[in-house]
This record gives C-alpha cells, structure tokens and sequence, in this order.
C-alpha cells in the first residue's frame, strides 16, 4: 500500500518537524501511521514500533489506528 519513498531519510526528517505542530485528534494517527512508516523505511524498526503504539492510544475511532494495529502485528 505504501509506495516506497526515494529519499526516506528526507522525509522522515520533514515528518519529524511536524511533531511540535498541535494536530487534532484525527490527523494524527495518520502523521504516527505514516512517521513509523518512514521509520520502517529508514530501518528503525525499534521507533516504527513505539509510534504505532502511540498511534493506537490516541483516543479516536479512525482506519489509521486501524492500520497502526496491523503493522504492529506484522513485525
């Protein structure tokens, strides 16, 4: 589903920058899902692991949570 990205390090770095902006609840999950993607990408399975947990324990009902759980389950 998620295409791979030709400069993920970039990306990650950019992603990162995003973490002091205040987000409402349902953007982000989809910033945490897409930050561990970037992590997973970049090789950080450890961080990909500890934002998608922190993606599920956002208090909302959205499919990014949704696919939080499956990539956790697929490590």
């Amino acid at each position: 589903m998620q295409r791979e990205l030709k400069k993920p390090k970039k990306a990650l770095k950019i992603a990162e920058s995003l973490n002091g902006i205040k987000l409402d609840k349902k953007q982000k999950p989809r910033w945490l899902y897409q930050l561990g993607e970037l992590y997973m990408q970049t090789g950080d399975s450890k961080k990909a692991k500890e934002t998608f947990k922190e993606c599920i324990k956002v208090n909302v009902k959205t499919p990014w949570k949704e696919l939080c759980k499956d990539a956790l389950s697929l490590e």
